[in-house]
């Protein structure tokens, strides 16, 4: 959380308090798309970076394509596919 206020901060002029509802869903896709173990004990940062990463450039492909405000939904879509993927 804290650096995520420290990434968010020089971007925005104006720091809401539920700036970051919402993004829960995100968190957990990378966490289990990276490989960490939904029963623990088993995980590591590079590959929850890596993920990260692979979601955010998913974000951007979306917005390319000019889905307009179906984007949130097909980005909601695509994790929920990248979590099932990841769990098999």
């Amino acid at each position: 959380t804290s650096v995520a206020a420290i990434v968010a901060v020089p971007e925005l002029s104006v720091i809401e308090p539920g700036l970051g509802v919402g993004l829960e869903l995100l968190a957990v896709t990378a966490v289990v798309v990276g490989g960490v173990s939904i029963r623990g004990g088993v995980g590591g940062i590079t590959g929850v970076v890596l993920a990260g990463v692979l979601l955010g450039i998913i974000r951007t492909v979306l917005v390319f394509l000019k889905l307009g405000s179906a984007a949130v939904y097909w980005e909601r879509a695509v994790h929920g596919v990248f979590i099932l993927a990841a769990i098999e």
